[in-house]
């Protein structure tokens, strides 16, 4: 299942379908809403997991990891098959995801085990998980064929072009996650405020998929929270920079996502294009 930002330019079928409701199925109650709905895949791009995986080989055992504004899952749960495949099932009682999305019905269909995926998604896993030391190094490792005949969708299935296949998580895999995941209902502009992280320790705080989508005011709001409830060496994962921001929601003084972040006293990961900040 996938979820993508009315802001954004959509099929027309798509358009009448979901006017004046979000890609939820749930009426919107103002427009700061409708900049959370957001488009999410498996391992995309493979190359942001293989170098987070080697920021959380630096940082201590079990450091905890947010996924904000997860949609239906595909970040936390590509999140715990790169941890399992690299640690060990172990990594179950180490590793603890919190996973927040504003859409009821977008955590259902996350906390379902049931999932889609299409061949971009396999391919981008594949590469992903191929370093694995526990010979887990395949998406099919993980899913299986969906068996569940009392299976009903939480949300319609994605509206394009590309061919998926709906598949489950193998029982193994399910019990991992029940685990290692929590997924709740939540807004990310709030969370923080509402839940405050541990600040004795470094934690890794993801934001890809909605961060692009957020005014400058609230990015700057998130910031100055992580700045203060941050411990040192904790990561920020914010997606690509100066991703586009359309419509409505674009800004008319932009200010450049480096610039806020190292302002709020981060400091990018690579030379170019970072995509993880981390404080100081």
């Amino acid at each position: 299942m996938r979820i993508s930002p009315l802001a954004i330019a959509q099929p027309p079928h798509f358009s009448a379908h979901f006017a004046n409701t979000s890609a939820h199925g749930l009426r919107l109650k103002n427009p700061a809403q409708d900049q959370l709905w957001h488009d999410t895949e498996f391992f995309s791009p493979s190359s942001f997991f293989h170098q987070l995986l080697e920021q959380l080989k630096q940082l201590p055992p079990g450091t905890p990891i947010y996924s904000m504004a997860c949609s239906t899952g595909e970040e936390p749960l590509s999140l715990a098959m790169i941890l399992v495949s690299q640690f060990g099932r172990e990594a179950a009682s180490k590793y603890k995801i919190t996973a927040v999305d504003i859409g009821k019905q977008a955590i259902e269909q996350a906390k379902s085990g049931v999932v889609t995926v299409n061949h971009t998604e396999r391919r981008n896993a594949d590469a992903a998980l191929a370093g694995s030391s526990t010979g887990d190094n395949t998406l099919m490792s993980f899913l299986e064929p969906l068996t569940r005949r009392d299976y009903r969708p939480a949300l319609r299935p994605r509206i394009n072009n590309v061919t998926s296949e709906t598949l489950q998580l193998q029982p193994w895999f399910a019990n991992l996650v029940s685990q290692m995941v929590t997924f709740s209902v939540g807004d990310v502009r709030q969370v923080l405020s509402n839940n405050p992280i541990d600040s004795s320790k470094p934690c890794v705080f993801l934001f890809r998929n909605a961060w692009h989508y957020l005014p400058d005011k609230d990015r700057t709001t998130l910031l100055q929270q992580l700045k203060q409830q941050m411990a040192p060496g904790s990561i920020i994962g914010i997606g690509h920079l100066e991703h586009e921001r359309s419509g409505e929601y674009a800004t008319r003084e932009r200010v450049s996502t480096a610039e806020l972040i190292e302002r709020a006293g981060f400091t990018p990961m690579s030379k170019k294009n970072a995509t993880l900040f981390q404080k100081k």
